[in-house]
């Protein structure tokens, strides 16, 4: 009886060890290769958010031109159906950006240098992962509303 309660004792210790965050970037060798990854994630998801709202942008300024030429020539190349349907897309665009609360990660390098400067490594890592669970809801807005646009686009050829 001894013998297994040893055993389930050492057991639950190193569970305990093993499952603790505070055993994660101890060093600064073992930040920097944590963080590098993390890092490198976070640039793409930037980049490609970069292009869906680029590609945004596009078709935006393609409403904008037809949305001109329809009130300076009084007649349209649209219909009003599709002009509704526009509309109605456009709208959820609209809530979509309403809904989302997930703002740009700005603002946050001076507490993280300061806290790298002070060998918190742990602390720095948590933020570096919240920065990157923003950036991919952000990514995930971005996309809904990119279909929309790709909808509202095709709507206008």
């Amino acid at each position: 009886m001894k013998n297994l309660f040893r055993v389930l004792f050492v057991t639950a210790i190193l569970a305990l060890c093993a499952a603790a965050p505070c055993f994660a970037a101890t060093t600064k060798e073992e930040y920097r290769t944590e963080s590098a990854a993390v890092r490198s994630e976070q640039f793409g998801l930037d980049s490609r958010i970069d292009q869906l709202r680029a590609e945004n942008f596009q078709v935006a300024a393609r409403l904008s031109a037809a949305k001109k030429v329809k009130i300076d020539t009084k007649a349209s190349p649209i219909n009003a159906e599709t002009w509704k349907q526009i509309n109605a897309l456009r709208k959820q665009c609209m809530e979509i950006s309403g809904e989302s609360h997930v703002k740009k990660n700005n603002g946050q390098g001076e507490p993280l240098k300061n806290a790298v400067k002070s060998g918190n490594y742990t602390a720095v890592m948590e933020s570096l992962n919240r920065r990157l669970e923003n950036t991919r809801t952000r990514l995930e807005t971005v996309q809904k509303k990119n279909e929309l646009w790709k909808q509202i686009d095709a709507l206008l050829k």
